[in-house]
């Protein structure tokens, strides 16, 4: 305990250097861990350590900026309530730069969420809200290695990922549930880009930063719901051309006929069988 305390409580410069020489020499991720509690800073470490990411600390806002204006980092685990900056300000700063406004930010934190401040980090776009306690170590570790991996498809969308000469569909996954999100992703794993939302205000932004070739609609989102999301994509030029399949836990005929009659491509009932799934994707996308 005493060693790992010692340990990151090294000036911030030499984090950065060592962070930047395993980068430039084994293209570790870096992540930036903003916290001002020191239990808080030495858990998150070990449990980013012990899947092989370098870790920078910063014990408020302006020392991240300090450490951001060194070396970006790959992605960031930020906590909102600390000294001097907190970090809505931070976030708002990084955003709002050109060089940092990409740089994926999953918030830590003790703090309740009013729905004002929860408006404000999705605005500012970040990959996850977890509430501190007792943070499963796994989870969070799955957390950031979703956040990376998301950051890299957007990298590989910029530069058109191509499969056998030929570009990948691009498919946004509009699902609030993780389980249902991990299941859809299963099927379509390797065959599509993937592209994701939880709600149906960011699935409509997201179809409109990606123009996506497909989108697989949740009904039951929070906020705006699936059918509002889909009558706003319609509305906009760019989009109305797009196939939407809507996924519902509904059983009900008479679901399916109304979604139908709204517009929706097709219709996928969860649980999600994978037969029928594949076979409505075919359909919808390639007329088969």
């Amino acid at each position: 305990e005493d060693t790992k305390i010692a340990e990151i409580s090294k000036p911030k410069h030499t984090h950065i250097n060592q962070c930047a020489a395993t980068k430039s020499q084994l293209a570790r991720p870096t992540i930036l861990v903003v916290d001002d509690s020191e239990p808080a800073i030495i858990q998150i470490k070990d449990v980013m350590e012990e899947i092989g990411y370098c870790v920078n600390v910063a014990r408020d806002g302006s020392e991240a900026l300090q450490i951001i204006d060194e070396m970006i980092p790959d992605a960031m685990i930020l906590d909102l309530m600390m000294p001097v900056m907190d970090g809505f300000q931070v976030l708002q700063t990084i955003r709002e730069e050109e060089r940092t406004a990409h740089v994926p930010v999953l918030i830590l934190t003790a703090k309740h969420i009013t729905k004002e401040e929860l408006r404000f980090l999705k605005h500012n776009k970040i990959h996850q809200l977890i509430q501190k306690g007792n943070v499963d170590r796994k989870a969070l570790q799955v957390a950031v290695f979703d956040m990376l991996n998301l950051e890299i498809a957007e990298e590989k969308l910029s530069k058109k990922e191509t499969q056998n000469g030929k570009e990948k569909p691009i498919v946004l996954v509009v699902e609030d549930n993780p389980d249902n999100m991990l299941t859809v992703k299963a099927l379509l794993k390797g065959e599509f880009t993937i592209i994701e939302a939880t709600d149906g205000e960011e699935a409509v932004e997201m179809a409109m930063k990606y123009i996506p070739n497909l989108i697989l609609m949740d009904i039951a989102l929070p906020g705006i719901d699936g059918v509002d999301a889909f009558k706003m994509i319609r509305k906009k030029n760019e989009l109305e051309h797009i196939p939407v399949i809507a996924l519902t836990a509904s059983a009900m005929t008479s679901e399916r006929e109304i979604l139908l009659a709204y517009g929706f491509d097709a219709f996928v009932p969860k649980p999600i069988i994978e037969s029928q799934f594949v076979k409505v994707m075919e359909e919808v996308l390639y007329g088969r």
